[in-house]
């Protein structure tokens, strides 16, 4: 059997997978990480009006060389996407080693103990790593711009 489970709390989170690694039959194959729809319309408004003005800025620094000016007569919206940025290949998802930067696939961060049921993982306690991995934001415009002679 699977299913998934929604967390906004990276403490209960924690809380929670420590508890579940406790039994034997629980198998957590993979945890993903992903923008509230609050954060996602909140960034988005932010990276549009952040590529806007970077688009007219470039745009005016080529017209303002060859003596012209520029509008906008187009913009079409590509859209945007929030993409998790992964692990490096190699690690487990509850590695026992840690890391250099601090910890299994999710890096430093909130750590919560769990018990082990190997009898050479029992001998030293281990902990888990839990932080949000990066997630990448982008957005994609096209502009088309129109130049005039400068005044």
């Amino acid at each position: 059997m699977s299913f998934s489970i929604v967390f906004r709390d990276i403490r209960k989170l924690s809380e929670v997978v420590g508890q579940l690694l406790t039994y034997s039959n629980v198998e957590i194959s993979s945890i993903d990480w992903s923008l509230s729809e609050a954060t996602q319309k909140a960034l988005g408004s932010q990276v549009r009006r952040e590529v806007i003005h970077d688009a007219v800025t470039k745009a005016n620094d080529y017209a303002a060389e060859v003596g012209r000016e520029v509008y906008a007569v187009d913009i079409m919206d590509g859209g945007q996407n929030a993409t998790m940025q992964h692990a490096p290949v190699g690690r487990s998802l509850f590695g026992s080693a840690p890391a250099p930067s601090g910890g299994g696939l999710f890096g430093g961060g909130a750590t919560v103990g769990f018990g082990a049921t190997t009898p050479q993982a029992s001998q030293s306690s281990e902990m888990l790593s839990l932080s949000p991995q990066n997630i990448k934001f982008t957005s994609s415009v096209h502009i088309e711009f129109q130049s005039y002679p400068e005044k």
